[in-house]
């Protein structure tokens, strides 16, 4: 496990993050193959197979969500993104749009929704704990992995109140995510808190969408009790 105080102190900015691009980032601006610049292609082909292969993006987050805390600009922000820390020189990350949209979030939500472990240190050096980072991409309605918003899921469930297999749980939960993210408007009740039960309705309309058997994996009774533990913080 890595301690902050025992790691080298950024006191410049080699990787630029904190100027503004050059030139205005999309996706045209991306590098393309070439064979100039092998580093770069590689960096980014390992991006696209973290966000497009489940299993590389399932090891991918077991790696850093072991970690305490994330570096915000060099670490948590590439990691949301599905980009390796190591790669982000290599990649170019300041000319990536998503990028530039968290980097201007975080540098904003400083002591507002962003919770910071040393929001006094220059920016560079600004921490975050992965538990409470991930969230807060969602709720910026930032396009972090999915894969990570279950790991997040699953580090705040309390195993000691439920017995249910680790798969389930990762389903279970993925599912749930998914559906607060991309219908929001249909799990809220009229006081304006996330309603498990419409979680819940959803989830068993379109079981066939996140569940192999196009079956719920538990009854209602354990599903409505896995969800309350967990969904309604958000």
């Amino acid at each position: 496990m890595s301690d902050p105080k025992n790691q080298t102190k950024l006191y410049a900015d080699p990787m630029g993050m904190f100027a503004e691009p050059a030139q205005k980032p999309s996706a045209e601006n991306l590098p393309s193959n070439n064979s100039d610049n092998l580093a770069q292609q590689a960096a980014l082909e390992r991006q696209a197979a973290v966000i497009n292969d489940t299993t590389t993006q399932k090891k991918f987050c077991q790696e850093f969500t072991r970690l305490e805390t994330w570096l915000v600009f060099s670490e948590a922000i590439p990691i949301c993104l599905g980009i390796h820390p190591r790669d982000t020189a290599d990649i170019g990350i300041v000319n990536i749009t998503a990028f530039n949209e968290a980097k201007a979030l975080a540098k904003t939500s400083n002591g507002k929704t962003l919770k910071l472990i040393n929001p006094h240190n220059q920016p560079a050096l600004w921490r975050v704990k992965p538990a409470d980072f991930v969230p807060w991409m969602i709720q910026q309605k930032l396009n972090s992995l999915q894969v990570l918003k279950y790991f997040y899921l699953k580090l705040e469930q309390d195993d000691n109140k439920q017995n249910i297999d680790s798969v389930q749980s990762a389903q279970i939960f993925g599912a749930a995510f998914a559906i607060l993210v991309n219908a929001p408007s249909q799990c809220i009740d009229m006081n304006g808190n996330v309603s498990v039960e419409a979680v819940y309705n959803i989830m068993k309309s379109k079981a066939n969408t996140w569940f192999k058997d196009d079956n719920l994996p538990l009854d209602k009774q354990k599903m409505i009790k896995l969800l309350t533990s967990t969904v309604v913080k958000f």
